[in-house]
């Protein structure tokens, strides 16, 4: 399971390059919306990196050690292969709307003050959708449960596109921005409980593990 991980971490890197790339700071005058817009952007992306990482991961990682044998190798197959794809397609549609609004924002020539234009707002919008349904996905399988705030999260991305799409493009990845963070933010708070317990069963299950290990050990060298 860990190999997914990493795959999913290289597609969260994609959105780290799509600031580079679209910012071209080395090659261009740096500017506050530049900035601006790559400081969001990045916090965009820890927000997504900590959606999926904090809470929902180790416990599915519990649910998949404990699991039989034949259902585990289901389990597998449908969480960890057909549901993220589904979530690094949406990361990658993310980092080709950021590398676009970031690219505007650090063009000096450009307004502003006027909307982006073009599917750039909307590929941002709709790849972070994707990713939180194909993640709410990923949690039902393995977990059985759905987070609301998520629910609530891809509900208000889809509200606020339309209006994305009709202010200034920092106001438009701002909002985005404000939206993964809040998401961010509420669960903290709101499931600090079941992180702590989280937190002990990993120790618990790791301590267990470890011990196991040691007993063969001894019985193996003696």
């Amino acid at each position: 399971m860990e190999r997914f991980e990493l795959i999913l971490m290289i597609a969260l890197g994609e959105l780290i390059i799509s600031v580079g790339v679209g910012s071209d700071l080395i090659d261009r005058p740096v500017t506050w919306p530049a900035v601006a817009g790559a400081g969001i952007a990045v916090a965009i992306t820890a927000a997504l990196w900590w959606a999926y990482f904090d809470l929902v991961a180790p416990a599915a990682l519990q649910v998949f050690h404990a699991a039989a044998s034949r259902s585990r190798t289901a389990l597998a197959r449908d969480a960890y292969v057909y549901l993220h794809l589904p979530m690094i397609a949406g990361l990658i549609l993310t980092a080709l709307g950021l590398e676009e609004v970031l690219h505007h924002l650090g063009t000096a020539e450009v307004d502003l003050g006027a909307p982006l234009g073009g599917p750039a707002m909307p590929l941002a919008y709709g790849g972070v959708a994707v990713f939180l349904l194909a993640h709410l996905g990923f949690q039902l399988r393995t977990l059985g449960t759905v987070t609301l705030t998520r629910v609530a999260a891809i509900a208000t991305l889809g509200a606020v596109v339309g209006v994305a799409v009709r202010v200034p493009a920092l106001l438009g990845l701002g909002l985005l921005g404000a939206v993964c963070v809040a998401l961010v933010g509420v669960e903290f708070v709101l499931l600090r409980g079941s992180r702590r317990q989280l937190r002990e069963a990993s120790l618990c299950e790791r301590m267990t593990h470890e011990a196991r290990e040691s007993a063969w050990r001894r019985r193996r060298y003696q």
